[in-house]
């Protein structure tokens, strides 16, 4: 075919065109295709000029298309799209159409029309994006043919590997999952069949072998005769949204599953409509059928017992702020039958945008638990009453054995006597630790075991716990010391009453268990840091020991390292086991070390406020002496060399050059070095076993103190202001003092009267509370020792009253009932202080000079 070579005579004259002269290579622009591209017409003056302007992505390909239809010869048009760059640097995309001129077989000249087609193309890559995020991919199956025409979305998607656009209807069935393809090829068939189709979901097999879902849609397409030609499936990967219902389908069978089969209810409320979906087994569990009960608040509010609203929305209301970390609470309820239900409700909030939106619970049915905690509490409670009369009724005849014992102690005893008496007391102490360790184990069972903190001076705590002891150890002939290296005005702020349990029982073990040798009590303070310190305090004996395996064991609750050792040292196996839980309780940490026929020691540590201290002072040119046969005291005993002037064992002929000396009963001249002393009028201090206790002369120099000691008794004997002043340990004496003892026991009140009589103080006695009242409302006491349980009318009733008459009057408890309880219930009465018991002369003297000074 030929072309003319003239504007007028060109197909598209309403377009942008150029005509180029491959002859001569000649190039003719049309205005329109230079105002497109922004040049003048001096800028494009060729062909090679025009071909520069094409985008360097499109350059090749539109440079091979016109070269092959300049070669071929044949077709005489061709059609592309191709990029070229705007002045400016902008893209411009033009669908190009060339018509060629031929003469003699060959082109000769090949007119162009560039149409500008930047805005379609722009709303087709918009179109394809969108598809793209969309997960929109299609293919095109042809009737005629049988073949499927891939996208090249599919291509990416799906497959196949080959990246062939084009395969067989069987090659495409092979792409979809096996149980979808029916499916696909009925959908086919209802086409073909000129039936309306449903969009269906069909399942792909991808490359990577995992599984897509596509919702398709079709499209029919037909020839220019009208029959169908082939049909156009558009499908959406909806994937992610099938697996998320896939998923929330799993978890909801997974949520009634759980909600049908556990034995709780849930509960879930919206916090603001008050909507509240109770679950079936909520209703179930109170005896509702599911429609009875309306799911609101007000369903909850007529339920739930009345005393547990309040504390219930107190106690979400912290939750919901924060202020505890979880809501945990017991909650009654009113079950459809009347009876009470005991649940444990539990609950988290939900939020939604950072807001409290729901809070969602959990019911737990605990009426058989809440019951059969109420009945154990109840037995309980009544085997710690039962425990607590059996202590009050055992202890009031063992007052009367020790005290009486103790009043025969202060007669005049052959050695026998005195031993027997001994063996009295001491045996009345093993039957006291006994009930105190059965009462003690009860509490910690109960847990009401608490924590009674005040200040008080530790070496008094320590002083009074061993005195006990005198008596065993004298029996036993073994050393009991106290190494206390405090000053002895230390003050801690702690529970005294636990201490001198723990240093009691451990100092019990260590006597019991030694034969012979040393009972050392050590108390040091060590430093933590600048802000911190401690208190250590141990018990050190030279007894049978513990092996190191079975350390563990003699914790447990009646438990003894050896099973012979309670047939020959007795004991309920009790003692340590409550011990070790009571320094727990004070924050104390124990430490035990032994060793087999070497001895074991017992350590707890106290922590403190450490606090300012004043240490006792003696004159700078005072020299003592100490004589003691012990190596291991003796060394203790060293340690005052570099405060004091000290000599340990002076020889006997440099007695006169001391100013005091302080001999025990342990040295095998203890008589040689008194009867020196004596002779040379020099002060002395003589400390025995009571056993060897002799009898105090009206020498002012001469002072007897039993064992156990500690160095603070020797010192403050000596720090004194004047030598004159010389404290006498055994006669105590108060002049025109008063006591009214109110007691309903005749033996216990012949007990403490007669112990009362050694301090030269004048008794009377009450028989009751009433009785009490009335003889100190005609006439007044210095200080009345006041039994609490007696008949006509108890000591409490009794304290409040007199109290009522004059409120300064001191009022001293003495009762069998040992507890913290009691002890509180004394004080609240009105009492001023409180002894337990059994107890003995040294309890009664230590409240005599809490209260009034000594003459």
């Amino acid at each position: 075919m030929t072309q003319e070579n003239n504007i007028e005579t060109l197909p598209f004259e309403n377009h942008t065109y150029w005509m180029w002269d491959v002859n001569t290579n000649t190039f003719q622009i049309a205005d329109g295709v230079l105002k497109l591209l922004g040049y003048t017409r001096d800028a494009i003056s060729n062909f090679d000029s025009w071909s520069k302007l094409i985008h360097i992505g499109d350059y090749n390909m539109v440079m091979s298309i016109l070269k092959e239809f300049i070669r071929q010869n044949e077709n005489n048009t061709i059609e592309f799209d191709a990029r070229f760059m705007h002045k400016n640097g902008s893209t411009v995309y033009f669908h190009c159409k060339c018509v060629a001129e031929i003469e003699l077989g060959r082109i000769v000249k090949v007119c162009g029309v560039q149409n500008d087609v930047t805005e379609y193309r722009k709303t087709i890559d918009r179109i394809l994006f969108i598809q793209k995020i969309a997960g929109v991919i299609t293919w095109e199956y042809d009737v005629f043919t049988n073949l499927v025409m891939l996208s090249n979305d599919f291509l990416e998607l799906i497959g196949p590997s080959s990246r062939i656009n084009m395969v067989t209807l069987d090659e495409f069935v092979e792409m979809i999952y096996p149980d979808d393809r029916t499916k696909f090829l009925s959908t086919i068939n209802i086409i073909l069949g000129n039936k309306p189709c449903l969009p269906e979901v069909i399942r792909f097999i991808t490359m990577d072998t995992s599984k897509r879902y596509f919702q398709v849609h079709t499209k029919i397409s037909y020839d220019n005769l009208e029959r169908l030609k082939s049909i156009i499936f558009v499908s959406q990967d909806i994937t992610f949204s099938k697996l998320t219902e896939e998923q929330l389908m799993q978890t909801n069978q997974m949520y009634d599953f759980l909600i049908n089969s556990t034995e709780d209810g849930i509960w879930d409320w919206n916090i603001d409509t008050d909507e509240i979906w109770f679950s079936p087994k909520w209703k179930e569990m109170l005896g509702y059928a599911y429609e009875e009960l309306p799911n609101h608040v007000s369903t909850w509010k007529k339920l739930i017992h009345p005393d547990d609203i309040d504390r219930s929305f107190r106690i979400l209301e912290q939750y919901k702020q924060g202020f505890i970390e979880e809501f945990n609470i017991k909650q009654r309820y009113y079950h459809k039958d009347g009876s009470i239900m005991h649940v444990l409700s539990r609950a988290k909030i939900m939020l939604n945008n950072k807001r409290q939106k729901r809070l969602v619970g959990f019911h737990t049915n605990i009426t058989e638990l809440q019951n059969a905690l109420d009945l154990a509490q109840q037995a309980s409670k009544s085997k710690s009453l039962f425990l607590a009369n059996m202590s009050h009724e055992i202890r009031t005849p063992l007052n009367g054995i020790t005290g009486l014992s103790h009043l025969m102690l202060d007669t005049k005893l052959d050695h026998k006597q005195k031993g027997l008496m001994s063996n009295i007391i001491a045996s009345s102490q093993i039957l006291l630790d006994i009930i105190n360790d059965i009462l003690d184990f009860s509490k910690i069972e109960a847990g009401k075991i608490d924590l009674d903190r005040s200040e008080f001076n530790l070496l008094n705590v320590i002083k009074d716990t061993v005195k006990i002891f005198s008596y065993q150890i004298s029996q036993k002939k073994i050393e009991l010391f106290i190494d206390y290296n405090l000053p002895d005005n230390f003050q801690i702020v702690s529970d005294s009453f636990k201490i001198k349990q723990i240093v009691q029982n451990f100092t019990s073990n260590a006597v019991k268990f030694t034969s012979k040798g040393h009972v050392i009590i050590s108390v040091i303070l060590e430093k933590i840091d600048e802000m911190n310190s401690r208190v250590l305090i141990s018990v050190e004996d030279e007894g049978i020991g513990i092996e190191e395996s079975k350390i563990g064991q003699i914790f447990k609750e009646f438990t003894q390292a050896d099973s012979s050792t309670t047939r020959k040292y007795g004991g309920t196996g009790l003692g340590l086991a409550i011990t070790k839980q009571l320094v727990e309780i004070i924050g104390g940490k124990l430490v035990v070390t032994s060793e087999i026929s070497k001895g074991s020691k017992f350590c707890f540590s106290l922590p403190i406020d450490k606090k300012p201290v004043l240490l006792p002072k003696i004159k700078n040119d005072f020299t003592i002496g100490f004589v003691n046969g012990s190596q291991k005291i003796q060394n203790i005993l060293g340690r005052l060399e570099e405060e004091y002037n000290v000599v340990i064992n002076p020889a006997i002929e440099n007695i006169k050059s001391l100013n005091a000396i302080v001999i025990d009963d342990n040295h095998s001249e203890f008589s040689n070095y008194l009867n020196i002393a004596q002779k040379e009028n020099i002060k002395c201090v003589l400390v025995c076993h009571v056993n060897n206790m002799i009898e105090q002369d009206e020498n002012d120099k001469l002072t007897i103190i039993s064992k156990p000691y500690s160095i603070y008794n020797i010192v403050k004997i000596f720090a004194k202001k004047s030598e004159a002043e010389v404290v006498k340990i055994n006669k105590k004496i108060f002049d025109n003092k008063s006591i009214l003892i109110v007691e309903d026991n005749p033996i216990n009140q012949q007990v403490l009267s007669k112990m009362l009589e050694k301090f030269q103080i004048k008794c009377e006695i009450a028989a009751n509370g009433l009785d009490a009242v009335n003889v100190y409302s005609e006439k007044k006491y210095d200080l009345i020792f006041m039994d609490c349980q007696m008949p006509v009318m108890d000591g409490f009733e009794s304290t409040r009253r007199i109290k009522q008459i004059n409120k300064d009057q001191i009022i001293v408890a003495i009762t069998a009932s040992a507890t913290k309880e009691e002890k509180d219930k004394c004080f609240e009465a009105g009492m001023n202080d409180f002894i337990a018991k059994p107890f003995v002369p040294g309890d009664l003297e230590n409240v005599l000079n809490k209260y009034w000074s000594a003459s």
